[in-house]
């Protein structure tokens, strides 16, 4: 490349989005909740949220609720999404 190139950098990000939504309160503690972990699929992305729901289970006595996705790409199953309401926090979870 010589001096006299131009690099074009892009961005995809756009500015702030308003939303009426409003974020959950944080819970005090997750002792005996009922806790989701998202595996999404990628690699290694189990390996590790096994290892944290484990700390989870003893350290807090947290109820686990375990959910694979076969495709990180691919949106969550409408079913999926319906046993998540019953959880009081949820962790998902990224690899690779």
């Amino acid at each position: 490349m010589n001096l006299s190139d131009k690099i074009i950098v892009l961005d995809p990000t756009e500015g702030p989005v308003e939303t009426e939504s409003v974020l959950a309160p944080r819970l005090s503690d997750v002792k005996g909740k009922k806790v989701g972990f998202i595996n999404n699929g990628k690699r290694n992305s189990d390996v590790f949220l096994s290892a944290l729901a484990e700390e989870f289970r003893e350290n807090h006595h947290a109820e686990l609720v375990w959910f694979d996705k076969k495709n990180p790409s691919l949106p969550f199953p409408d079913a999926m999404l319906d046993q998540l309401k019953s959880c009081h926090a949820v962790v998902a979870g990224v690899g690779d």
